[in-house]
């Protein structure tokens, strides 16, 4: 790979390298950006230890090759934390909607119930007293609790 740039906006920091004919950005944490920038000039080769996430490149450590004297990033001895990928939803499939457990049934059914309760009951400011509010929300649960199948 060849180094093109180490570049950081506010808060975060990544590299630019050209693999092939492919120039990729990947984000890197602020020792590596700090390493690169002072140790490599655009055009140097550098070889890239780097994870992909989720089409998200992450470098991790980057080494010169065929300079004067072979440079790396410092390793980072930090335990490496767990990463989670987040499970995006499809809202136009319904999928979402097909309830998978009773539990989650009954759960869906009480807060819609809660929900339709709140927006009566904003519909209803200013003429209810305060003190009363508690027993109009349990009065309209249990109203569209019966209503509903």
């Amino acid at each position: 790979m060849i180094f093109k740039v180490a570049y950081q906006k506010g808060n975060r920091t990544s590299i630019k390298v050209q693999d092939g004919d492919k120039e990729i950005w990947m984000g890197c944490p602020k020792n590596v950006y700090s390493w690169c920038k002072k140790s490599f000039k655009e055009g140097d080769e550098v070889t890239v230890e780097y994870t992909v996430n989720n089409g998200q490149y992450k470098a991790t450590r980057v080494e010169g090759i065929n300079s004067k004297s072979t440079t790396s990033t410092p390793k980072n001895d930090k335990p490496k934390e767990a990463t989670t990928t987040k499970k995006y939803t499809n809202y136009n499939s319904g999928e979402y909607m097909k309830r998978k457990c009773p539990e989650e049934s009954a759960q869906i059914r009480a807060l819609s119930i809660l929900s339709s309760v709140c927006s009566a009951i904003q519909t209803l400011t200013g003429q209810i007293d305060v003190n009363s509010m508690g027993d109009v929300i349990e009065s309209l649960y249990d109203r569209f609790d019966k209503k509903l199948p």
